[in-house]
């Protein structure tokens, strides 16, 4: 959560030079920072994914620890495989402003250095995240009535689910940039 602030003020803001095929790319200044803070992201991202693997299988967690290790996944799914390498390749900026995106995925980081990878997993999960969100809350207005104060894990996935929404107000035109 300590790079978004990061990305946003500052010179990666700006989008990098458009090439319109890989046999014109050559470095650019913010190229390995750029590369390290997307990469950064996607090895956070299987790190929290192998946690949550690990811990569906204790017996010992509970069904809460689960929910809230599957709601911290999916936040920094959204967050290091989905939003952050659109924010730090400076897509945010260009689909604000209204202009249109000459930067195709395929041309920018990740996609043009582990291509299809990337770029399936979000396509896969993008809307069954939004079937989680959707359970999610259903989950959390019924513990409330149940209980009628949440408990402190319940309000962990709240936040989650909320960070989630939040991330994606910040990635307009995602699905028109990635199926470029």
């Amino acid at each position: 959560m300590l790079v978004i602030p990061v990305v946003f003020y500052s010179p990666l803001n700006s989008p990098p030079p458009v090439y319109h095929n890989e046999n014109s790319l050559p470095p650019y200044s913010e190229y390995m920072l750029r590369f390290s803070i997307i990469f950064t992201g996607l090895l956070i991202t299987i790190i929290a994914l192998i946690i949550t693997i690990i811990s569906l299988f204790f017996k010992q967690h509970k069904a809460a620890d689960k929910l809230a290790n599957l709601s911290m996944l999916v936040f920094i799914f959204v967050a290091g495989w989905i939003a952050l390498p659109y924010w730090v390749n400076g897509l945010y900026v260009v689909f604000v402003h209204g202009t249109s995106s000459a930067f195709e995925p395929q041309y920018l980081l990740p996609m043009s250095i582990i291509g299809e990878i990337w770029r399936i997993p979000v396509l896969v999960l993008y809307p069954l995240i939004l079937i989680y969100l959707v359970f999610s809350f259903i989950r959390f207005v019924v513990m409330v009535i149940k209980y009628y104060r949440p408990k402190a894990k319940n309000l962990l996935i709240l936040l989650f689910n909320i960070l989630i929404i939040v991330a994606w107000f910040f990635v307009p035109h995602y699905f028109y940039w990635l199926l470029c």
